[in-house]
């Protein structure tokens, strides 16, 4: 068996149980897939994958660096170990994709959007055969899951001394919590696939312009990538609808559904912000100071996401970069 297929799968078996780094599980699948053929990335996926499937059957639950091994006691062994293989199969298929679309001479949003939606749809469809083919009420554990998770976090911040009050409040409030989050998940997991998609083609473009031309060679580069004019008006109309909706129509489900699509559009801003900010830190910074200015954006990104965010909705009209005169 050749060297390269081991490398790839153990690689991407690896960034997967990692923790942190699962998020780049995609990268090696690509970059095998773009480097000597989609046959080799495939064969590199399934051997990954049955590492995976024999660590489950032959180690106990209680090796806590298997994936989602910590929802064990909610939905029991079995149902984590196939959650963790749809898991897998996402940043998989997540990969392949990329390697795909990588070759095809199409512009940023349509990339992105091809990409999400096939990532997204493909293990979804999995998930909902398997609920239903063996009768598993997948939201309802879901939702138990997420509360489970919120008790072990209040119970972190106790023992972490965390004031009374504001344990107190989380615990008086948790159920409410619960709810918000499982109606926000949806954009809070597109969210968590812009990051994870960016993030991979970032060192994916790194990684292949070395040896040979660029993935998504018509793309223009990210300091001087720029949102088109019609994308202001999703957050507009959506906002427009949602406070429709709060004083007129108070249709809960409506509600969620915007809320959704502003969060969402919140996550598509920050990297058109981020493409600004990178566009003046590499203009007048070294590469060691940009460094340091990535890092701070990481450790304070509550705060400093929020000006970032700005910076990509108000450059629609003040044109920071100077790009339509370019155009």
């Amino acid at each position: 068996m050749p060297l390269s297929l081991l490398m790839t799968a153990g690689l991407s078996f690896l960034l997967y149980v990692s923790g942190f780094f699962v998020i780049f599980t995609p990268l090696p699948l690509a970059l095998g897939c773009l480097r000597r053929g989609f046959l080799n990335g495939l064969v590199s996926f399934l051997l990954s994958l049955t590492l995976l499937v024999m660590l489950y059957r032959f180690l106990p639950m209680s090796f806590s660096f298997l994936p989602l091994a910590a929802l064990e006691s909610q939905i029991g062994p079995a149902r984590v170990m196939v959650l963790s293989l749809i898991y897998f199969f996402y940043f998989g298929w997540m990969g392949f994709l990329v390697a795909f679309v990588s070759k095809k001479s199409w512009k940023q949003e349509k990339s992105f959007l091809i990409i999400l939606l096939a990532t997204l749809l493909v293990p979804m469809a999995l998930l909902l055969g398997y609920a239903y083919t063996t009768g598993w009420f997948f939201l309802q554990d879901l939702r138990s899951a997420i509360r489970f998770l919120m008790n072990r976090m209040i119970a972190l911040q106790s023992q972490s001394g965390m004031g009374g009050e504001e344990v107190s409040f989380l615990k008086q409030y948790a159920d409410q919590i619960v709810v918000q989050v499982l109606g926000m998940l949806p954009a809070f997991w597109i969210n968590f696939m812009l990051m994870t998609l960016s993030l991979n083609i970032l060192f994916l473009r790194r990684f292949m312009g070395a040896l040979t031309a660029k993935p998504f060679s018509s793309w223009v580069e990210f300091p001087s990538w720029r949102l088109e004019e019609t994308w202001i008006w999703i957050p507009i109309t959506a906002g427009a609808f949602y406070f429709a909706n709060m004083y007129g129509i108070h249709d809960q489900r409506l509600s969620l559904v915007l809320i959704n699509i502003l969060l969402v559009m919140v996550g598509i801003y920050f990297l058109h912000g981020l493409a600004i900010t990178n566009f003046y830190l590499k203009k007048t910074l070294s590469p060691m100071l940009r460094l340091s200015a990535y890092f701070l954006i990481f450790l304070f990104a509550q705060v400093i996401g929020v000006f970032i965010v700005a910076l990509g909705v108000f450059d629609f009209w003040f044109d920071f970069r100077k790009l339509k005169k370019v155009a």
